[in-house]
């Protein structure tokens, strides 16, 4: 019964990823970069997941996985983590909506290397920079896509 879910959850996934990709195959290249690139790999691994599901593994080599949450930490600490992991993903959000998705990300990386990982300010710079530079150089120079302004600048350039 559990290996039929997967197969059908598989299969559900790879037909979406069919989808996605066919859809694109009238559109302009720089268009469909993105939904091909994400669909093709996709496809592939949800077709690999389709079939061994299907098959199965053989009794021998199957290994129990523990997925228990911790029970040493008191639910405090952990609703505290809750939070902190909760505000930096909207915080992340807020930033893409205000600045803009390629200013965001060197933002968000410094602010969570110097802020949330105690990083030094050396190594936290040093990392947003090659975000950026990454970004930059894959993105705007490579691919050439195109990001939305955030809500500050077009409110500024009015």
């Amino acid at each position: 019964m559990r290996r039929n879910a997967q197969a059908l959850f598989g299969l559900v996934i790879l037909l979406a990823g069919i989808a996605a990709v066919v859809a694109t195959r009238d559109w302009k290249i720089q268009t469909a970069m993105y939904p091909r690139v994400v669909g093709i790999p996709l496809v592939i691994l949800a077709a690999i997941e389709v079939v061994l599901s299907l098959r199965g593994a053989p009794e021998g080599e199957r290994q129990a996985v523990d997925t228990a949450l911790s029970e040493t930490l008191p639910p405090d600490v952990t609703a505290r983590r809750t939070r902190v992991a909760f505000t930096w993903i909207v915080g992340f959000f807020l930033a893409i909506v205000l600045i803009g998705f390629p200013a965001a990300i060197p933002l968000f990386m410094l602010a969570y290397l110097r802020g949330q990982g105690r990083e030094s300010w050396a190594l936290s710079l040093v990392l947003a920079g090659v975000a950026w530079l990454a970004f930059e150089l894959i993105f705007d120079r490579v691919l050439h896509l195109p990001f939305a302004e955030g809500l500050l600048l077009q409110i500024l350039r009015r």
